[in-house]
């Protein structure tokens, strides 16, 4: 049985304009590394394009929490 991880991710984001794009700090729960990118190329806002993930990282499970809270805030993420 795998053990779920948690990883830091760095997304390239679109709708704000014509060729214009944000990054953004993502947290995911995932088993590999593998999984969190792909997790993170299909989440909405991402730009469908295989070079939109800038940044993967596996963090400790603090680190996640605290990431989580932060995206919580994200005026951007929060958007309807």
């Amino acid at each position: 049985m795998k053990q779920e991880k948690y990883f830091f991710v760095v997304v390239d984001c679109g709708h704000v304009g014509t060729r214009r794009s944000i990054e953004i700090d993502r947290y995911f729960k995932d088993y590999d590394i593998i999984s969190a990118y792909h997790s993170a190329l299909i989440m909405p806002r991402c730009k469908k394009k295989p070079s939109s993930i800038k940044y993967v990282k596996e963090i400790s499970y603090d680190d996640y929490v605290l990431g989580k809270i932060k995206e919580s805030t994200n005026l951007y993420l929060s958007a309807v």
